[in-house]
C-alpha cells in the first residue's frame, strides 16, 4: 500500500488520528523492545493495516510486529522516542514518503508511519 492509500485508509477508518498527511523524504525514530528480532531479520515488520491500527500499545509489553505489509510507528524527534520508549532500543528510519498523524491521546508529537 502506498503512502497516499494509507493516508486515505487512516482518514476513513481510524477516527483517533488527526491531521493525517503525507511527508517525505525524511527521518524518524522508532523505539522497540524487539531490536534483536529486527536485527536478525534485517528488516522491520509492522502493525496490521486494519481498523485497530491505533491500538498497538494496549499492553505494557508490546507484541512483536509481524505484518507485511504493515505500519511501523516512529517519532520525528529522538527525544520523544526516548521518552515514550524508556529503556528500549531506538532505530533511526529513513523514508522516501511517510504518513504522519497526531494521535488524539497524545499532545507531544506527530507520529510518522
Amino acid at each position: 500500500m502506498n503512502a497516499e492509500k494509507l493516508k486515505t485508509f487512516i482518514k476513513n477508518k481510524i477516527p483517533t488520528f488527526d491531521n493525517v498527511g503525507v511527508i517525505g523524504p525524511g527521518t524518524a525514530f522508532h523505539y522497540t523492545m524487539h531490536a534483536e528480532a529486527i536485527l536478525a531479520d534485517g528488516r522491520f515488520y509492522g502493525a496490521p493495516i486494519d481498523e485497530n491500527l491505533d491500538k498497538t500499545q494496549t499492553s505494557l509489553v508490546s507484541k512483536q510486529a509481524k505484518a507485511d505489509p504493515g505500519v511501523v510507528f516512529a517519532y520525528e524527534l529522538i527525544e520523544d522516542a526516548k521518552e515514550e520508549g524508556f529503556g528500549c532500543k531506538i532505530f533511526k528510519i529513513k523514508y522516501n514518503k511517510a504518513v504522519y498523524a497526531i494521535h488524539r491521546t497524545s499532545c507531544k508529537s506527530r507520529l510518522i508511519s
